[in-house]
């Protein structure tokens, strides 16, 4: 996720036109994004499911199914792809990364 977000996502909302690509990439591919995010879901809710299965990460301690936050986790991290500039959007996902810790690592 951080590579992604903070890679991609950088150049593309440090851009002067950036907020505009966003809204138009989701316009234009809205059928494709909206199957995208369902897989993403799905895959970062296996991933969750298995590291509560060992013990790496509590679900009960935020009260949420793995399907619940990783939509969540989804829904933050392209929120915070709004924040411009490298730096900010780097402090930004690291932030987002710390809360998850914080809330959920044992």
């Amino acid at each position: 996720m951080t590579a992604y977000f903070c890679g991609l996502m950088e150049k593309i909302s440090a851009s002067a036109h950036g907020a505009e690509l966003f809204g138009a990439g989701i316009a234009l591919t809205g059928e494709i994004s909206r199957e995208t995010q369902a897989w993403l879901v799905e895959r970062l809710g296996d991933v969750l499911d298995s590291a509560a299965a060992a013990g790496e990460i509590d679900l009960a301690a935020v009260e949420a199914t793995p399907p619940e936050l990783a939509a969540l986790i989804l829904a933050t991290a392209d929120g915070v792809k709004n924040i411009q500039g490298g730096a900010a959007l780097r402090a930004g996902n690291s932030l987002l990364m710390r809360v998850l810790r914080a809330a959920l690592v044992r």
